[in-house]
């Protein structure tokens, strides 16, 4: 069975985590580069003769960034978006968006309907086919909004409540899909027992419009459903890996030896996980002592280097 390893810097990678204002696929980048850094180092310190505590903190003192270098680490990989909104203002930004996310719901509503149209579908369609199709212009405005959070504002906490209204609403739209033919069918059954000589009429009447419904309904269902799929498993990776350099995830099956629930160091790591309550009084990390004086940083080469070289 392989032994768990240690992995010494993990306090300095929360405090760093803790400072950066940006999103989680990015935060996690910087904090693999520097843990990687930083255990590279350490290992030639040690390799050198250097024991290990003293090789942690030179390599902590030559490498962990300042307070000023995440600053303008922040700054420099802030998101587009963020930046084009810092420019241009808040309030026209927030006005710029809802703007947008009324002409998104109505080019939704638009494409759901014109093959609709050119196939004369909506000549006598359904009541059901109108709530379907608000009910998927909502939908698609929801997606968008979703989409546009994630990966064009880059936010940094998850969109759960956006996600689940895309779950709900594409349960709702096959819902109503189902439900509309099927209250469709009953209505026909009590007009032809009143009136079978109308049979011939009625039947492929309500077989296309019915078709049209459970058509429309299904595919906007399937994309909702589809896009919630995609959302929620890239969430789940970008979680999974930023739990994973926070040491989060400890894989307890795989190694027994690692502490179990309740034990000292899970108290200590619930307490300091990202978004608790201790974490949010933490002060930003600014490690003391001359970060950037150190002459060792030159043998690695530390991605960070250009950042603190524009503000020092």
């Amino acid at each position: 069975m392989r032994p768990r390893v240690a992995r010494g810097f993990l306090a300095t990678l929360r405090d760093v985590e803790r400072s950066l204002a940006l999103p989680l696929p990015r935060r996690v980048r910087i904090l693999r580069e520097l843990e990687f850094d930083l255990e590279e180092f350490r290992n030639r310190l040690v390799a050198d003769g250097l024991p290990l505590e003293e090789a942690n903190a030179r390599a902590l003192e030559a490498l962990a960034p300042d307070r000023r270098a995440l600053q303008e680490l922040d700054r420099m990989h802030a998101p587009m978006y963020t930046r084009f909104a810092r420019r241009v203002g808040g309030h026209r930004v927030r006005v710029a968006e809802r703007t947008a996310l009324v002409l998104a719901t109505l080019a939704v509503l638009l494409l759901e309907a014109a093959p609709l149209v050119r196939a004369d579908l909506l000549r006598a369609p359904s009541p059901f086919l109108l709530v379907v199709l608000g009910s998927g212009a909502l939908l698609g405005a929801t997606i968008v909004a979703t989409a546009f959070r994630m990966w064009i504002k880059w936010n940094p906490e998850p969109p759960a409540g956006g996600l689940a209204a895309v779950l709900a609403l594409s349960a709702l739209v096959l819902a109503t899909g189902l439900g509309g033919a099927l209250v469709d069918l009953y209505r026909l059954a009590g007009v032809l027992e009143r009136a079978p000589e109308l049979a011939s009429t009625l039947v492929p009447r309500w077989l296309v419009r019915d078709s049209a419904l459970l058509a429309v309904s299904m595919l906007i269902a399937l994309a909702g459903g589809l896009a919630w799929f995609v959302s929620t498993r890239w969430l789940a990776v970008v979680s999974g890996a930023h739990r994973e350099v926070l040491g989060f995830d400890r894989a307890r099956n795989a190694h027994p030896d690692v502490p179990g629930p309740g034990s000292a160091e899970d108290a200590h790591d619930e307490a300091h996980a990202p978004g608790s309550a201790t974490s949010a009084h933490r002060e930003p990390y600014a490690p003391g002592g001359a970060t950037n004086a150190h002459p060792a940083r030159a043998a690695i080469g530390h991605p960070l280097d250009a950042t603190r070289g524009e503000i020092t």
